[in-house]
């Protein structure tokens, strides 16, 4: 998972996911994507309103700098797709998975 925090472009007043890496060595510039065989998922964070947006490297690939809010709202707090990654048989605990997804015991809704 590669975790970065929502941007905020004050000249189009929008919010947007940032999908690549910009690194400046030296005086050099260097962008960097990411590929499915680094991550699997994006995590964005809006610290604002404290929502996560999972995007799948399959999408953000179609990106080649950003994302939209716009675009992000059918990933928005959706925990259900990590299910299958946490709390697996390797993992030896299935709680987390179900936690994260809503579907425990006693969590209100």
């Amino acid at each position: 998972m590669q975790i970065k925090i929502l941007s905020y472009d004050k000249r189009d007043n929008r919010k947007y996911l940032p999908v690549r890496k910009i690194s400046h060595n030296q005086g050099e510039y260097k962008v960097h994507y990411y590929t499915s065989n680094e991550i699997d998922y994006f995590v964005g964070v809006d610290i604002e309103t404290e929502d996560i947006y999972i995007v799948p490297i399959e999408f953000s690939s179609k990106y080649s700098s950003s994302i939209g809010l716009k675009a992000l709202e059918p990933y928005k707090n959706n925990f259900t797709q990590l299910e299958p990654q946490v709390g697996n048989d390797l993992s030896g605990c299935d709680d987390i998975g179900e936690s994260l997804a809503g579907n425990t015991e006693g969590i209100d809704e």
